[in-house]
């Protein structure tokens, strides 16, 4: 691992689950599926969008610490999120967090959606998930998560404006950044590389100039010192969109208990 502008650089790295057996296929369709969640979650929550940017990027770390065949992406993504709040000076209880993933499980395993009953011994079982999940997530990253909270976003506005580029160009770069998020560019690359990759995209999206520029004097110098690392980034989220929809996928890891099996609460929606 290199340290650098905060950013913990992965580039090389071969992931416990890869080393455990999972395919970079598959590892990447549950860094997808947990990314969405915990996305998913904010939203209904009506958190800001740096929560879940925190969550996905602590998300990411994670799994390049610990393999899915150990722990599952729902659990994890809900440890993630929980945790954000916290390191964002908001922090929600566990209520809340069972609440809102409690109705995203029913939702996507197509199941009747119904209050999750703090008496039941499914709210016992996801409430003391939860709890052990958030400590493994802080063991393993060291209880250090300084570097976590330099996010691409930041940057976005600024080098907007270097480069003269509209609103819409600035709107259109915030959703390429939210993508990339899903993806584990955000431990492979700095967040200055990820902003620049966002407005790369959004001004080819948009059909809008960059500044002319010179090989000593490019636009993007502002921003990163390597052209084929912003080409990498934007090839990374590229590859997103070509990935079916995601609803639900069954975890990997034996020892889960939240995702693997319909809770006794739960039932099946009756066509």
């Amino acid at each position: 691992e290199i340290m650098n502008n905060n950013q913990i650089l992965v580039i090389d790295k071969v992931t416990p689950s890869f080393l455990d057996g999972v395919s970079e296929e598959i590892e990447k369709i549950h860094r997808v599926f947990g990314c969405e969640l915990i996305q998913e979650a904010g939203i209904l929550l009506q958190l800001p969008q740096v929560f879940s940017v925190t969550a996905q990027n602590i998300f990411h770390r994670f799994y390049y610490r610990k393999s899915l065949n150990t722990y599952d992406a729902f659990s994890v993504s809900m440890g993630c999120l929980l945790l954000s709040t916290k390191l964002e000076e908001k922090p929600l209880t566990l209520r809340e967090i069972l609440f809102v993933y409690n109705h995203i499980y029913q939702r996507r395993k197509r199941l009747k959606l119904k209050p999750l009953d703090i008496a039941s011994i499914k709210y016992s079982e996801w409430k003391n998930n939860l709890i052990l999940t958030e400590r493994y997530i802080l063991k393993q990253l060291g209880f250090r998560f300084y570097e976590i909270l330099d996010h691409p976003h930041k940057y976005l506005l600024y080098f907007v404006r270097l480069v003269d580029g509209s609103s819409e160009m600035a709107q259109l770069a915030w959703n390429y950044l939210n993508d990339a998020m899903r993806c584990d560019v955000v431990v492979k690359y700095p967040a200055e590389a990820i902003a620049c990759a966002g407005i790369y995209m959004s001004s080819r999206q948009l059909g809008q100039l960059l500044p002319e520029s010179t090989s000593d004097r490019a636009w993007w110098r502002l921003m990163t010192d390597s052209v084929e690392v912003v080409l990498s980034i934007c090839d990374a989220i590229l590859s997103l969109y070509t990935l079916s929809k995601i609803t639900w996928i069954e975890p990997l890891s034996e020892t889960d208990i939240i995702s693997r099996e319909v809770c006794p609460d739960d039932e099946p929606l009756t066509s």
